[in-house]
């Protein structure tokens, strides 16, 4: 593959694996690593060294001597895991993954998470909430993995940023929508973990989805609360509602731009700094051709009062103009 160029390795006392984010913003972990990380491995003898095998040596734990003994990965039951897992699912990203796999093969993250709970040890917990806590967000956020050990003082620009732009935690805010069309409305730092985990939990396939870029927590918190409130009269349960998700992205959308605008003219005064911030924020946000398509199911003059709100609550030059140019495309178009 060639977007193995961007290869990252994370290594600690315990795991050590090999991920690239793929140019669907897709995690792919080596299938190889994954399987040495959950546990799937047993204690072998072999009398010449392997490339990839890690030897324990004679009298560690194997209760011998004078022979070599190394982890090999147990690949029978690991090809049957995956050939399982792909009779069940519906995911493409899944049902692309060959059987048997090979062994320098790099996985969906989707699949990671379906074999650590064939897994269900203790190892395995430990190594799945780690990817899904602290690597995988890393990853999506820096294209990297940044380690805790990391030189806290590597980024000098924090020293000029409001508090709440320097947390590293960040969120998305997404909506999916669900087979029984009704559309559940959150936040979270790992989009696919929690879409697996949202099927899990209601026992439905996700037909749509649909994110922001992944912000400082504050800021996507209150993204999440002003869209909950803005469907509590379509609410079903929880947060899921009865509505279009072409109409719910869209007040995302328009909501993201507005709580983020809000931040900077609170912010941006005091630390000019943020600024850079604040437009990579808005970038994030799908431009003009994704919004209009955003509002498909509308009728022309909803989208162009749509189009006008955004545009009046930018302060992105660039940005209104795009947005702008849509609304008088659809009103060349069409007849008011």
């Amino acid at each position: 593959m060639e977007e193995q160029k961007q290869i990252q390795v994370f290594e600690n006392e315990q795991f050590r694996v090999r991920c690239f984010l793929d140019v669907h913003d897709v995690a792919r972990l080596h299938v190889e690593d994954v399987s040495r990380s959950l546990g799937f491995v047993e204690t072998k003898k072999h009398r010449v060294a392997t490339d990839g095998d890690n030897f324990v040596k004679s009298g560690d734990n194997s209760g011998e001597s004078g022979d070599n003994f190394y982890m090999a990965v147990r690949w029978n039951r690991v090809n049957k895991y995956i050939a399982e897992i792909k009779k069940n699912s519906k995911s493409e990203l899944i049902q692309a993954v060959p059987v048997p796999v090979d062994k320098n093969y790099y996985i969906p993250e989707n699949l990671v998470y379906r074999l650590a709970m064939k897994a269900n040890n203790e190892v395995a917990e430990n190594f799945q909430a780690l990817l899904a806590d602290t690597i995988l967000p890393s990853i999506r956020r820096t294209g990297k993995y940044v380690s805790p050990n990391a030189d806290e003082n590597q980024n000098t620009a924090t020293k000029n940023l409001p508090p709440h732009l320097t947390d590293p935690k960040r969120f998305c805010v997404y909506a999916v929508s669900m087979e029984d069309d009704t559309i559940k409305i959150g936040k979270t730092n790992d989009l696919r973990r929690r879409s697996n985990e949202i099927m899990r939990e209601t026992h439905l396939e996700i037909t749509s989805a649909y994110r922001t870029g992944y912000l400082p927590s504050l800021i996507a918190s209150e993204i999440e609360s002003a869209c909950l409130r803005a469907f509590d009269f379509c609410r079903t349960h929880g947060e899921f509602f009865k509505a279009s998700f072409a109409e719910v992205r869209a007040k995302i959308i328009e909501r993201a731009i507005a709580v983020i605008e809000i931040d900077r003219a609170c912010y941006v005064t005091k630390y000019p700094d943020a600024n850079a911030e604040y437009e990579q924020f808005l970038s994030e946000i799908p431009a003009s051709t994704e919004l209009a398509s955003a509002t498909s199911e509308f009728s022309p003059r909803e989208k162009v009062e749509y189009l006008l709100e955004c545009a009046r609550l930018t302060n992105t030059d660039a940005f209104r103009d795009e947005i702008l140019r849509e609304a008088i495309a659809i009103m060349n178009g069409q007849k008011f």
